[in-house]
This record gives C-alpha cells, sequence and structure tokens, in this order.
C-alpha cells in the first residue's frame, strides 16, 4: 500500500511539474500554408493532443491562406489553442490542441499608446515596457514567436529573442488587423 501512494504522490507531481511549467497566454498567431517564409508548412499545420511529436495528431488542416490561431498556453516549443480561424472565414471554430511554436509568425501593426505614423516598436528584454528596449522593429515586419506570457509575444528578431507588448501584434500576413 506504501509503495501505491508513494508512486501516486510521485505521479501527481510530476503532472503538477507539467501543469506548473505551461505559461499563460492570450494572443492570436498565424501559420501560413501559402507563402514561402520561415513560417510555411506546406504539408499543413498538425494540431496534437498534447505538447509534442510523440502525441497523437488529432488533425491537420490545411488550406491555399493558412490558419490564425488563439493562444491559451505555451509548454517548451509548443502552443496550446483553443480555436482558430481558417483562412479568410471570418467565424472561428473551437479546437483544442496544441500547435509547434516555430511555425507561427505576427506581422508587427501598430503598438497601443504611440502615434499611429511612428513606424518603430520595442523589443523588450522582459514582457513588461519598464525592460531594456533590446531592438526595435518596423510596422509590417514578420517575426517567428517562440512563446508568450499573457498578452505578451516572445519572437526572434534577427539575433534577438524578446519580448512585444500587446498591441504591437497582428496575427494575419495580408489585409488590416482588427
Amino acid at each position: 500500500m506504501k509503495r501505491v501512494l508513494t508512486t501516486l504522490l510521485l505521479l501527481s507531481c510530476v503532472t503538477a511539474a507539467e501543469v506548473w511549467s505551461q505559461a499563460r497566454c492570450d494572443l492570436m498567431v498565424a501559420i501560413n500554408n501559402k507563402k514561402a517564409s520561415q513560417t510555411t508548412d506546406a504539408a499543413g499545420t498538425n494540431i496534437r493532443s498534447g505538447a509534442g511529436t510523440a502525441s497523437r495528431i488529432l488533425t491537420t488542416l490545411k488550406n491555399d491562406v493558412g490558419f490564425r490561431f488563439h493562444v491559451t498556453g505555451v509548454s517548451g516549443a509548443w502552443f496550446h489553442i483553443d480555436y482558430y480561424w481558417p483562412g479568410e472565414d471570418p467565424s472561428y471554430k473551437d479546437l483544442s490542441g496544441w500547435i509547434y511554436a516555430p511555425s507561427t509568425f505576427i506581422r508587427i501593426d501598430q503598438e497601443n499608446g504611440d502615434a499611429a505614423d511612428v513606424p518603430i516598436y520595442s523589443l523588450f528584454a522582459e514582457p513588461t515596457k519598464r525592460a531594456r528596449k533590446i531592438e526595435t522593429l518596423r510596422k509590417g515586419d514578420v517575426v517567428p514567436l517562440v512563446g508568450c506570457k499573457g498578452k505578451w509575444a516572445q519572437v526572434k528578431y534577427g539575433d534577438h529573442i524578446g519580448w512585444l507588448s500587446e498591441g504591437t501584434q497582428c496575427e494575419i500576413l495580408d489585409g488590416p488587423c482588427g
């Protein structure tokens, strides 16, 4: 009985550690299935049951435009999603699963609080506007995501990895943000 309890305790600790390793997020990202870029996945986008390639593929999404996803969490190199927009379709579809984070991107848009005609945006060292600015990006730049925390997107830009504030991000490559 003692072994069974010890085993259950250890398993619950692993489960708790996995849960705590997942950061909560609330942002939109995109995957492009058409245009040649570092984020293109011509074979389609696998939605998995867990964070990793060993997890079962729930479905593979593919169209000529790509998809926008609502990200609710991150675990390692994987984003948890709870719904998506298929291409140009204005209605979202519920789908809970995991997508590979490095295949996602955002396009830089207007930063909240700044004048609309200022085309330069800050990449911060930490997910707060009080953090050191490590790089500047221009409106229209497309950057791959590597993580997220709340409404902050962690991106790779050149040799830098940093944080973009809410409102800087636009999850679609073509057309207006909104």
